[in-house]
């Protein structure tokens, strides 16, 4: 379908962050795609979404690298590039060096993004805070790149946001920005009027994300959450409440500022039309 996201859930059961959006010309775009094991889930999707054995994308967006967002992207590069097209790919990943005390083995992520790139290097677009594009209907402005005067959170910092007007609708995606580079975006945008948004991407899975400042900037409509049910309910193993993560703060955020509906991907794939 025309004008439509969809949000996709992970096979592995851990936090992950995987979208198709596609457009009023029929484009596909994808923004991150979730981890390796995710993979073969994306490219039936693909298939199923464009009605093609051998789908086109116009765009591949990859928010950060870590491997819950970056790794379905680099599996499929490595092992199945013949099974799809591509147009472009979309990214600003910051260097190893800067990335190199991450605990979830970012720089890795990076140097294997750099391996491949013989094979789309032609196709690499890497974007700066305030560069504008249009994918097949999609305007797209990417409101933050890494800032590398950041030094706590380094990885989950430098997501790139994007904000995408598609069908008189306005979207945002934040991958996993913490609340330093939301602290900055919404210095930067906020008074603007740029962070304000139909539908929102909830920021590193609904946990240790951004600010409620920020989410009262955007004041979404729909919230996406890219949470399995174990991270919804906030449970480490002994029932809702039980960890340490802050989803339900977050929940009651959204909650009070009177956010109509919530997509979770703990509820399995979902689809959302745009008018």
């Amino acid at each position: 379908m025309k004008n439509t996201l969809y949000m996709l859930n992970t096979v592995s059961g851990l936090q992950a962050q995987s979208f198709i959006l596609t457009t009023v010309f029929g484009g596909v775009i994808i923004i991150d795609g979730g981890t390796r094991a995710d993979s073969e889930h994306m490219l039936c999707r693909l298939r199923e979404i464009t009605g093609l054995s051998r789908p086109h994308v116009d765009a591949w967006i990859l928010t950060h690298p870590h491997f819950d967002h970056a790794d379905c992207f680099l599996e499929l590069m490595r092992a199945r590039r013949g099974d799809f097209t591509l147009d472009k790919v979309i990214c600003a990943f910051p260097s190893t060096q800067y990335l190199a005390e991450d605990p979830y083995g970012a720089a890795d992520t990076v140097r294997a993004f750099y391996a491949l790139l013989p094979f789309f290097a032609d196709i690499f677009f890497p974007v700066t805070a305030g560069d504008k594009l249009s994918v097949s209907g999609a305007n797209m402005h990417f409101l933050y790149t890494p800032d590398w005067t950041i030094k706590e959170d380094k990885c989950n910092n430098s997501s790139l946001v994007v904000r995408i007007e598609l069908a008189g609708r306005v979207l945002l995606f934040t991958g996993d920005c913490a609340a330093v580079a939301g602290e900055r975006i919404l210095s930067q945008w906020g008074a603007l009027g740029m962070l304000k948004a139909d539908i929102c991407q909830i920021s590193h899975h609904g946990q240790n994300g951004c600010t409620r400042e920020f989410y009262q900037a955007v004041s979404p409509e729909t919230a996406l959450w890219c949470t399995p049910e174990w991270l919804w309910n906030n449970d480490a193993g002994n029932g809702p409440g039980s960890g340490p993560w802050d989803t339900l703060t977050v929940r009651a955020w959204l909650a009070d500022m009177g956010v109509k509906k919530n997509l979770v991907m703990k509820d399995g794939d979902q689809q959302l039309s745009l008018p």
